[in-house]
């Protein structure tokens, strides 16, 4: 079964935070049932060689512009060519982008990480966001406080799934 992990700003050098996530999730997986490659959004860095050591396909998809309409299509082109079953993505810009590319692509799955409080998005962000959930199979949350500031916010997280994050 084929997943494909969207990144928001890349893998960048720093290890630890979602970067670190991704990249435990990716080389974790059992490879017997999932072949998972790590698309990031942006760049690429030091945990995107890393991940390639290890046998993990990693694509630097050079998407800048997050806004770019035309880039939604380009990233449903490469969905719908590569087809995963599963679209698994992390950070707004690139769980915007993950989760419209994908439903262009009809892909089964999408899956979308919130690996922090909610914080920061405009109020056209928050209403993006909430619509498109309306369209995804999963959604995880870090923690109960994370679950928490997104219903607060107005979201409907009732089949949200925590899962802690130990990374």
């Amino acid at each position: 079964m084929k997943i494909a992990m969207i990144g928001q700003k890349g893998i960048p050098v720093i290890h630890g935070g979602v970067e670190r996530l991704v990249a435990t999730v990716a080389t974790e997986m059992d490879k017997t049932r999932f072949d998972v490659a790590v698309w990031a959004l942006v760049s690429g860095g030091e945990i995107a060689d890393e991940l390639t050591a290890q046998g993990i396909e990693v694509r630097i998809l050079s998407m800048a512009n997050c806004y770019a309409p035309g880039n939604i299509l380009k990233l449903a082109r490469l969905l719908a060519r590569h087809r995963p079953v599963i679209v698994h993505s992390h950070g707004y810009f690139a769980q915007t982008l993950g989760r419209a590319a994908a439903m262009m692509a009809r892909v089964p799955v999408n899956i979308v990480h919130y690996h922090s409080t909610f914080h920061g998005l405009s109020p056209v962000n928050m209403a993006i966001d909430r619509f498109l959930n309306q369209f995804t199979q999963g959604i995880i949350v870090i923690s109960d406080g994370v679950k928490r500031s997104f219903e607060q916010a107005g979201y409907d997280l009732k089949n949200a799934c925590v899962i802690y994050n130990g990374v």
